[in-house]
């Protein structure tokens, strides 16, 4: 059995660890320079207080990103209940939805966990939780289901290729779409679309 950790987003604002800190450098520049106004001693002791505050930081956050080396940031979230793909349902915590209710369905998948992503710029970490994946359901009745998902592995969706295999050949979910969920190279989308087309599936 192969399930995914269900990814609920906080609605609660946070502010980003970067922007904080240059918040914080900006206010204490502002500081610095009101007082160069007053006169040239509050100056003088202000600007050695920007300095010994600028450097604490500087310490502190590259101490942090030090020791974030390996890890992720914090979810921002929670993971709660499982997602589950079968041949006749797809499984959303406790929801069972039919595949026969399904009208069609889009997989993204490109994250997974300790995926190096790009975002890891001052002190924060580079390393992704892996939640940035999502599943989308237009279902036959008009409604619309979004869920994201946590993946740890970048090609655990090719654990259930059969399944989703078989949710193309229903209708569900376009080939395009089905070749990129399983990361197949160029000419493995080829052989596959060659295969269902000699088949008469495509």
């Amino acid at each position: 059995m192969v399930r995914f950790n269900i990814f609920i987003k906080s609605k609660k604002f946070r502010i980003d660890l970067n922007l904080l800190i240059l918040i914080v450098i900006l206010f204490l520049w502002f500081c610095t320079f009101i007082c160069s106004k007053i006169n040239s001693d509050l100056e003088k002791k202000a600007n050695a207080l920007f300095a010994y505050i600028a450097v604490g930081i500087f310490i502190l956050g590259t101490a942090r990103k030090l020791f974030m080396i390996a890890k992720p940031e914090k979810l921002h979230g929670k993971l709660e209940g499982f997602l589950e793909f079968r041949n006749d349902a797809i499984l959303i915590g406790e929801n069972k939805i039919e595949l026969s209710a399904v009208k069609e369905l889009f997989i993204v998948n490109d994250d997974y966990y300790m995926m190096p992503n790009g975002n890891g710029k001052g002190f924060t970490s580079s390393l992704s939780n892996g939640v940035q994946n999502e599943l989308s359901l237009k279902l036959n009745d008009g409604t619309k289901i979004t869920t994201s998902f946590q993946l740890f592995n970048e090609y655990d969706m090719g654990k259930i290729q059969n399944i989703l295999t078989h949710y193309y050949l229903s209708g569900k979910m376009t080939f395009e779409n089905l070749a990129k969920v399983l990361k197949l190279s160029r000419s493995e989308t080829s052989q596959m679309k060659n295969y269902f087309q000699n088949s008469h599936i495509l």
